[in-house]
């Protein structure tokens, strides 16, 4: 038996292997064949597999094959017979390329066929010796366990589409079970979960994560006010500013009615990360805590102390009618010309950073009209006249401070950089823009770092 290799060989929906066993064991005992075989065919990779076999009586197992160099790609195909009692004196048989040196003289075969009438496979017998024409008697036994095992092929697909469905409408309640229905984020349960594992993560790796917890402000007086359809409305949107911003690996979810958490793995409270949540977030009702899992907090710990930074900000913050909203005369925009204390030009306004508590601007972010810099300028004490923005600090001041490092960014060590900047005397900066990297000429007496 030439050729022949033990190897495991399975696919899905394939007859029970005991299946094929005992229909192979009937076979061999009615006609007495040395090689027996259920086969699996593949044409369009040009492989025929074997699923069982019966060599001498025996179950082995041999390797997958040509199907283009088989008997029985001329039986499907209809060009060889289903019985050929002395294969030498059936040309497509004799020369085919999976019988040369096989020591194989005798076939007979039957297709296997899915429900639907396509091929699976076939079974098959091989005799050492030829036969004589008697051996045609054998055929409709081989038919009658090709229908057989077709039989048992559908049931076994029919089982596995059933268990398909089955798992698919289980991942399904899965994530509904995980899913917030108005935002389409994880709910409570789904960020417990993920929270759990950043917390062993967390444990594990040692690396600090930075709990944000956002709250959105009045969300129960607009489904008063508005009705509910509005308030879906204001979660969504605060849901899409939170997708926008955070990355793949970062959680978020929709902890409560009006309360949104994301945990930022690697990343400390003055992260560029945090700074970004609170820009997405700057024109929207949203009360917002920070805190990290650093001096040995925990993520539990972590969490509770975001929650009352939270609170905090809500308590804090003042009606959202702001001196320069973006409906009133004089409004505060970008491309807004800016003056320096004497009426000199400094550039043009290129944003505008608000306080996340009360929504009033803070600084405004500056396009110099000398090098195109972006330079930060508190708005505590300026203001808007006719259609421009004036501010009280001399030019060598404002062009003279550290350059912003992002154009719509601020982080909080930048924040407090630049409030220091500000707050020294006029003696101490230069006298002319000459600061080319961020937070260059600052004493140490200003909190430079």
């Amino acid at each position: 038996m030439g050729g022949v290799r033990p190897s495991a060989v399975g696919w899905p929906g394939a007859p029970a292997e005991s299946d094929s066993a005992r229909v192979l064991q009937l076979l061999w005992t009615i006609s007495g064949l040395e090689l027996l075989m259920v086969t699996r065919a593949e044409p369009s990779r040009d492989l025929q597999h074997v699923h069982a076999a019966l060599l001498e009586g025996r179950l082995t197992a041999l390797r997958t094959r040509s199907w283009s160099g088989s008997l029985c790609v001329h039986l499907a195909a209809g060009t060889g017979p289903a019985v050929a009692p002395d294969l030498a004196s059936v040309p497509v048989y004799a020369d085919a390329p999976n019988i040369a040196d096989a020591g194989l003289a005798s076939y007979v075969g039957a297709l296997v066929l899915r429900a639907d009438g396509s091929l699976f496979g076939t079974v098959c017998g091989f005799g050492r010796t030829p036969r004589g024409e008697q051996m045609h008697d054998l055929l409709p036994s081989f038919r009658t366990a090709a229908a057989l095992l077709g039989s048992t092929i559908a049931a076994a697909h029919l089982a596995q589409e059933r268990l398909t469905d089955a798992r698919h409408e289980h991942d399904q309640v899965l994530r509904d079970a995980l899913t917030d229905p108005v935002t389409g984020l994880l709910n409570r349960t789904g960020l417990e979960q993920a929270s759990a594992t950043e917390d062993a993560r967390h444990r594990r790796d040692g690396h600090v994560v930075t709990v944000v917890v956002c709250d959105v402000d009045g969300l129960k007086r607009v489904n008063d006010t508005s009705g509910h359809h509005a308030g879906d409305a204001l979660l969504h949107a605060v849901a899409q500013r939170l997708r926008e911003t955070v990355r793949a690996r970062d959680v978020l979810g929709r902890s409560g009615g009006d309360e949104f958490v994301v945990l930022l793995p690697e990343v400390s409270t003055d992260g560029v990360e945090v700074a970004r949540v609170r820009e997405a977030l700057v024109d929207l009702p949203v009360s917002v805590g920070v805190a990290d899992t650093s001096d040995g907090r925990t993520l539990a710990h972590a969490r509770a102390q975001a929650d009352a930074t939270m609170y905090r900000a809500k308590a804090e913050r003042r009606p959202p009618l702001v001196r320069w909203g973006p409906r009133r005369p004089g409004a505060l925009v970008p491309g807004l010309p800016v003056l320096d204390a004497d009426g000199s030009p400094l550039g043009t306004v290129h944003h505008v950073f608000r306080e996340l508590a009360s929504g009033t601007p803070s600084w405004a972010a500056l396009r110099t009209g000398t090098d195109s810099r972006l330079v930060a300028v508190p708005l505590d004490g300026s203001a808007v006249v006719d259609s421009r923005l004036v501010v009280p600090h001399p030019r060598e001041q404002v062009l003279g401070s550290p350059p912003l490092r992002a154009a719509r960014v601020m982080t909080e060590t930048e924040r407090l950089v630049l409030a220091a900047w500000y707050s020294a005397p006029s003696s101490e900066h230069p006298a002319r823009p000459g600061v080319t990297t961020w937070a260059a000429g600052l004493s140490p007496g200003r909190g430079s770092g």
